[in-house]
């Protein structure tokens, strides 16, 4: 029962906090964020006093972690330009509404989502649906992994008859989990 309770206490705060900072920006939400921590802190000093203060503050960081590790999605940047090199990155993505992080990798644009097989699994590729008519240069790599899963069901396949990626392109590691 007082796990339900803790739960339902930390999911009431997350979102409280999170209406502040889509209706009030960051600094302000910066700010109430270490009001909050301080008033908490003072209420365990009150109760239980200093020692018990300074151990949840030795247990907050891995606490942290351990709730946040699962969030945190890993990906790669594949550029459109074949000669540099596929480089890593990382975002914490728990909604949808998270990915809008990947438009400073693919130009500007949104991101259009398409599954791709690699190693026997469907993965998410984030593209630029629009590439083409901006002119942006095919992806040669990112086309041959969306292309991968069709070509390998259909051998026989032209595979310049199927669509191509066009600007760069991000492959998360894993399936990102939500549709």
């Amino acid at each position: 029962m007082l796990s339900t309770i803790d739960t339902n206490i930390q999911h009431s705060v997350a979102r409280a906090f999170e209406r502040l900072l889509h209706d009030h920006g960051y600094p302000l939400f910066e700010e109430q964020a270490a009001k909050a921590i301080v008033g908490l802190a003072y209420v365990i000093y009150q109760r239980s006093g200093p020692d018990r203060v300074n151990q949840i503050l030795e247990e907050v960081p891995v606490a942290i972690e351990k709730a946040l590790t699962p969030l945190v999605k890993q990906f790669q940047i594949i550029p459109d330009d074949a000669s540099l090199p596929i480089r890593r990155g990382a975002a914490m993505v728990s909604t949808l509404d998270d990915l809008d992080c990947l438009r400073g990798y693919l130009g500007g644009a949104s991101g259009m989502r398409i599954g791709v097989v690699v190693g026997g699994q469907t993965l998410d590729m984030f593209v630029d649906e629009l590439g083409s008519l901006k002119d942006l240069p095919r992806n040669e790599r990112a086309t041959t992994l969306y292309r991968g899963n069709h070509l390998a069901k259909n051998p026989g396949a032209d595979p310049e008859r199927l669509p191509a990626v066009y600007g760069p392109a991000v492959l998360f590691d894993e399936p990102i989990g939500f549709d």
